[in-house]
């Protein structure tokens, strides 16, 4: 099965589910209670060029501008770590990690989750990989991301959605300004 085509920002709709638990062809791999491995990129990297460092440090600039103006000594060393930050951040490659799936849940590298530290997931597509975020039951934890080919897309799908129920989530105004600045 593939993953439904129509998304909204790059989020799948609900009225076009990934998966159909009613439909009873899944994966082999699922049928058979074995793991699922395979290995992806911590994150999508997006390519960054001069312009994009120029444009960092042309803010940080005039933001350190700014607080050396206001004799804002705290927010001026605050300013260069963020700056310093943020170009390692942006050029930093992302590392390989090892994904295992299994029907008690997942391990990443040497990492276990349960499925009953989530009550969701949500899926979205971001440039040639897939990305599954689960959602934690506990309100203030962080989600879990983990991204696969779309070789990996329907054994994967189907064992998250064999436990967890698909919830649609819309990116928050964090995100949205993240990848507009191709993080």
């Amino acid at each position: 099965m593939q993953p439904s085509q129509q998304q909204n920002n790059g989020f799948y709709s609900p009225s076009q589910p990934v998966y159909d638990p009613d439909d009873r062809e899944p994966a082999p791999s699922v049928l058979t209670g074995e793991k699922i491995e395979w290995e992806a990129s911590e994150y999508v990297q997006h390519d960054k060029g001069i312009g994009w460092l120029m444009l960092v440090l042309l803010v940080a600039l005039a933001l350190l501008g700014l607080a050396i103006y206001l004799q804002q000594w705290t927010l001026a060393v605050l300013v260069v770590v963020m700056a310093a930050s943020f170009g390692y951040f942006g050029f930093r490659k992302p590392r390989v990690v090892h994904y295992v799936l299994t029907q008690s849940g997942l391990t990443i590298n040497d990492k276990h989750y349960e499925f009953k530290e989530f009550r969701a997931f949500s899926v979205a597509q971001e440039g040639a990989f897939y990305s599954v975020m689960l959602i934690p039951v506990k309100r203030l934890s962080p989600g879990v991301n983990i991204y696969f080919s779309e070789h990996e897309s329907t054994p994967v799908l189907y064992t998250i959605g064999d436990h967890l129920p698909v919830e649609k989530t819309t990116p928050d105004p964090f995100d949205l300004i993240m990848r507009r600045l191709r993080f």
